[in-house]
């Protein structure tokens, strides 16, 4: 995992990640990968109870999605796919 400013980069990866800290607000989620299949990505907030994963969004395809998320824990959220790039980028608002 790189972090850059507001932003987390995973390279490569087929396998849910570890936990990262976000502050909260809009994020941007763009997904990359050279095999979908039938899988799926999703960025996942981290639950009250400190271990569900509570689904903010979902890709199968390469794309990017837009969503508001929570300050907190967040994963990344892996089934299925192989060879993923994802950036989970803040955008900041004025």
């Amino acid at each position: 995992m790189a972090t850059i400013g507001d932003a987390v980069q995973f390279k490569n990866i087929s396998a849910t990640t570890a936990s990262f800290t976000v502050q909260g607000g809009y994020y941007c989620m763009s997904a990359v990968a050279s095999s979908w299949g039938s899988g799926s990505t999703k960025l996942c907030v981290i639950g009250p109870d400190g271990a569900t994963l509570l689904s903010l969004n979902t890709l199968s395809s390469n794309g990017v999605s837009f969503v508001y998320v929570p300050p907190g824990e967040c994963e990344v959220y892996v089934s299925g796919v192989s060879g993923l790039d994802v950036t989970v980028a803040r955008i900041p608002l004025s």
